[in-house]
């Protein structure tokens, strides 16, 4: 499903060092209330063998859903990024809110199990499955920012945008955009010939790989990372090879104009994917 930007938003991404600090930490937030939603998944659906039972989706206005879950009626937990708000679709068409009320991260959590219980679900599963990723950014009203959101939106709006180019490009017509509740990263996952692996999109910034937000591409084979023998230079990003994780990143904070994100964000794609297509291509 297309994601379409938001009417109003940022047009720009100059950010000085505050701004850029203050979208990081908005994204860390919405992390801790993704991970809401990858524990109702974790939950009550099936378990996969790649985890996709508690992946999630965006919608055509930037809400992020969870995958149905069948309990005698079809239920959806859904976040609102721009109202900051969190809701249960029950049947595709009821809308229960979840924790309008609170204040407090444990007030959330008690009115999501209050409606869980109504509903006839064991909210104990729930509960048990909820795993912050920053607990020092649990306060409700901190996530309450509506330009911050969108400018949220508008980026992975344009992820969207180069994912599915690369989605065509490679030929996998049933590839799935979806967003990990794990990382908040909005990206694919590829099967590819000879045993390698594909997985690419974009993340908040992490202590791990990079300190601004960036978009990333990385390859395996069987569990083995992998890379390029001799990486080539990048028109956009650079490579990176550590003892955890190796592959292609572009930093936000490298791009001055929203508008040109999808296009430079497709590029680098493609071109680290290029430098990487001989190992799966030749025999």
């Amino acid at each position: 499903m297309r994601i379409f930007p938001p009417s109003n938003a940022i047009d720009h991404m100059a950010w000085n060092p505050d701004q850029l600090h203050a979208f990081i930490r908005y994204e860390h937030q919405s992390h801790n209330w993704i991970r809401l939603l990858g524990a109702f998944g974790q939950a009550y659906r099936t378990p996969a063998p790649d985890d996709g039972h508690y992946n999630l989706s965006s919608g055509v206005r930037g809400q992020i859903a969870t995958r149905n879950v069948d309990f005698g009626m079809d239920y959806q937990m859904i976040f609102f990024p721009t109202s900051a708000s969190l809701s249960l679709l029950i049947n595709s068409g009821i809308q229960e809110p979840l924790g309008q009320a609170a204040d407090t991260w444990d007030a959330l959590l008690g009115e999501i199990e209050s409606v869980l219980t109504k509903e006839g679900f064991d909210a104990a599963r729930f509960r048990s499955r909820v795993e912050v990723r920053y607990p020092d950014l649990l306060d409700p009203a901190g996530l309450r920012q509506p330009d911050l959101a969108e400018q949220s939106l508008r980026i992975r709006a344009a992820a969207h945008q180069a994912l599915q180019r690369l989605l065509d490009q490679q030929k996998q017509s049933d590839g799935e955009i979806r967003i990990w509740p794990h990382n908040f990263d909005t990206g694919i996952s590829l099967s590819l010939p000879q045993g390698y692996s594909q997985y690419a999109g974009y993340t908040p910034a992490d202590e791990a790989v990079c300190a601004a937000p960036y978009f990333y591409n990385s390859f395996y084979r069987g569990s083995e990372k992998t890379h390029p023998d001799a990486p080539p230079p990048l028109h956009q990003g650079h490579w990176i090879n550590t003892e955890h994780w190796c592959g292609a990143v572009l930093p936000l904070d490298r791009i001055g104009q929203l508008d040109q994100l999808a296009e430079q964000a497709s590029q680098f794609l493609l071109e680290s994917t290029a430098a990487m297509a001989p190992r799966w291509t030749t025999t």
